[in-house]
């Protein structure tokens, strides 16, 4: 038998890809800020709202994916995946006069790798709408790879145009995790408060979501105006609220580590709802149904899928009420502010600092119940 060397030697890598996705997290929206106020240099070759758009799809998103999929890994290659993340991120801020495209390639190799890595979990899976997922992984994959190649080559619109279909993809990923994540979660807490109770998978509505998902895709490649998207955007929040209908959201009202999975996905309904009216001309603006789906819904599902998957996968005490109450207020207050910031007039970036701050806060607090204040009493106990 093969002899294992200590770099062949498994580990979990949620511990240490959900640690640095939440730095991620908080430092991107200050760190945008302070570019954009003039506190810091802009990245080089992005402005900072570019920079700050792929960095919470491809530092953050991918980050959480990493972590949630990963299960076990040798720790020399997640080392390895670690200084890829890692060097995604510093390639903009540290000018050692590499060649501009070996830095855009440095930047999307992590996502490139990541997608073939991640996706071949599904390759063996029986029903297709599980084997969907290893589509879905590789063209998240091959997305990251398109962004850097049309920043490179400075065809903006297109950058943006691909950064909207990579949401679209990651919203669906949300969806249908959400999907499988909170029906059990919410039997689970009804069962033990007595109530035994059955929650059906709903097959057909996942399908559809993934079918509307395509369409609002291929809509944003297709030289038609906007105004079509709102169709299969405002199908897909219907759809999106029938499901939580069925999902007894008024029974776990008060249950503090299962209602913020339904108030994301209600999130994801919303923020879809109103890009279609955005779409359609009217008075909201499609950035902020863009960040209602984000923040809302992508960052309370992702939060809380980070605190849960941590606490049992390090067997460690769920956080207390007052800790979830809190990480959430912060998180909720986060979004209520960012939306103001759009109407906030000569106030905008006074609402946008209370935003960024409030969200860095609440992954302040992930970091300290899961990772500091852990170390901290082990190390006393040793």
């Amino acid at each position: 038998m093969k002899k294992r060397t200590p770099l062949s030697r498994e580990t979990q890598a949620y511990q240490i890809f959900f640690l640095v996705a939440a730095i991620a997290a908080m430092l991107a929206p200050l760190l945008m800020l302070s570019m954009r106020n003039g506190y810091l240099p802009n990245p080089l070759w992005l402005s900072p709202g570019l920079w700050h758009a792929q960095e919470m799809i491809f530092g953050y998103s991918f980050a959480v994916i990493a972590g949630y999929l990963i299960t076990r890994i040798s720790i020399l290659k997640l080392a390895g995946l670690i200084l890829l993340w890692l060097a995604g991120r510093l390639v903009w801020f540290i000018d050692i006069g590499l060649p501009k495209e070996l830095a855009f390639l440095i930047a999307g190799l992590f996502p490139l790798i990541l997608g073939a890595v991640t996706s071949q979990k599904f390759r063996a899976a029986k029903r297709l709408r599980n084997r969907m997922f290893t589509f879905v992984l590789l063209t998240l994959a091959i997305l990251s790879g398109t962004f850097y190649w049309l920043a490179y080559t400075a065809k903006l619109s297109g950058a943006y145009t691909s950064l909207y279909i990579t949401l679209y993809l990651i919203s669906l990923l949300i969806i249908t995790m959400g999907g499988r994540l909170i029906p059990p979660a919410t039997i689970g807490a009804l069962r033990e408060r007595g109530q035994e109770v059955r929650i059906p998978f709903q097959p057909t509505y996942e399908t559809l979501c993934m079918l509307l998902v395509m369409i609002l895709m291929l809509m944003e490649l297709l030289p038609i105006t906007k105004t079509w998207s709102a169709i299969p955007a405002l199908s897909l929040a219907v759809i999106l609220m029938i499901r939580l209908s069925a999902w007894r959201s008024v029974g776990i009202r008060s249950v503090i580590s299962v209602i913020p999975l339904h108030l994301g996905y209600f999130w994801m309904a919303v923020g879809f709802g109103l890009l279609a009216w955005a779409r359609l001309g009217f008075l909201l603006s499609t950035q902020d149904a863009v960040h209602i789906i984000t923040l809302g819904g992508i960052g309370t599902i992702t939060l809380t899928m980070l605190i849960r998957v941590t606490g049992i996968r390090s067997k460690r005490p769920a956080p207390g009420l007052g800790l979830l109450l809190t990480i959430h207020s912060t998180l909720l207050g986060a979004l209520t502010t960012r939306l103001m910031a759009h109407h906030a007039g000569p106030y905008v970036e006074h609402f946008l600092w209370c935003s960024a701050l409030l969200w860095a806060i609440t992954f302040l607090l992930f970091i300290m119940h899961s990772y500091i204040l852990p170390a901290i009493k082990g190390n006393r106990l040793s």
